[in-house]
């Protein structure tokens, strides 16, 4: 039978993180003897001593298994990638996708070397993906945050649905009312916000009452919420707009402004009826965040150059 001889490519772990700059050799000599006394691998000993941090450690055994590591605190997270992968799934393999370059959804992991998990997660997202280390923490926070406000908004249509026969037109005006259909709202905006939605609209139909989010130019479905929402909903958004919720037979526009997290974020808000009630169109402004630069478009570099 024969033997695989080990990669000349990978380096022992305390080599990495000399070369890093991370630790001496005298360090690293002296930490191998603990760990031998001690039966505990050479990174927790030096973590244990305070020489290198979990992100250090992160980033060498990334170099080690021949990845690249990603603090997932330091890049713009794309929730709506987070929420195409099952919580559920996603905590399983503690994998997360938070962005998309070169043609490739990019995945955080705890573990990138699990072709298991890679391939569920390449399956689910039907794109070829790129597996990165991450920490493992970073990676569970962020599944969490990814997916609090398709849960929150649940629980909240369920409390409509529920009180909905007590919801009165007062409850609705009353801007710091704790109503369960304000705080729909206002989740719907901090969603909005969280997936980068330029758009969204309001829209009834034959088939009852649906939101969409217009992200990168596309309309994609966000919520269906129950169409006896449709009075409710619409009167809470000309509320916020400062338009009258008596008029419903013409268009009117209005504007409004919200704050998320630390953002102040600038609402334009377009009403219309149609043949199945009103319809309303919510323009999401995003002052702080200034104009976009080319390079954030997803232009080929050949197409980016042209241009």
């Amino acid at each position: 039978m024969a033997t695989r001889t080990p990669s000349t490519t990978r380096h022992r772990l305390g080599e990495i993180l000399i070369a890093l700059g991370l630790v001496t050799d005298a360090q690293v000599d002296q930490a191998l003897a603990d760990g031998k006394a001690t039966g505990r691998m050479l990174g927790d000993v030096l973590l244990d001593e305070g020489l290198i941090t979990g992100h250090d450690l992160l980033r060498a055994l990334a170099t080690q298994f021949g990845v690249e590591f990603v603090d997932l605190d330091d890049v713009p997270i794309d929730a709506e990638l987070v929420r195409r992968v099952p919580a559920h799934i996603a905590r399983g393999h503690r994998a997360v996708p938070y962005a998309e370059a070169g043609g490739e959804i990019l995945v955080a992991m705890a573990n990138p070397v699990d072709v298991v998990a890679v391939d569920d997660i390449r399956h689910l997202l039907q794109a070829p993906v790129k597996a990165l280390m991450a920490d493992g923490a970073q990676i569970d926070a962020t599944i969490e945050r990814g997916n609090a406000a398709d849960s929150q908004v649940a629980e909240v249509l369920e409390q409509v649905a529920a009180d909905q026969a007590e919801d009165t037109i007062d409850a609705v005006i009353e801007t710091t009312s704790s109503s369960p259909l304000i705080r729909f709202v206002d989740l719907l905006l901090v969603r909005a916000v969280q997936d980068r939605a330029s758009d969204i609209h309001i829209e009834p139909s034959s088939d009852g009452l649906r939101v969409r989010f217009r992200i990168d130019g596309a309309l994609t479905d966000a919520l269906t919420p129950p169409a006896s929402l449709q009075a409710g909903l619409l009167s809470r958004v000309k509320v916020m707009a400062d338009l009258d919720i008596a008029v419903r037979r013409r268009p009117q526009d209005g504007r409004t402004s919200v704050q998320v997290g630390n953002e102040t974020i600038d609402i334009r808000v377009a009403t219309i009826p149609t043949v199945h009630g009103e319809a309303a169109v919510l323009r999401v402004l995003r002052p702080e965040r200034g104009v976009a630069a080319l390079e954030g478009v997803d232009l080929l570099p050949a197409q980016l150059d042209r241009f």
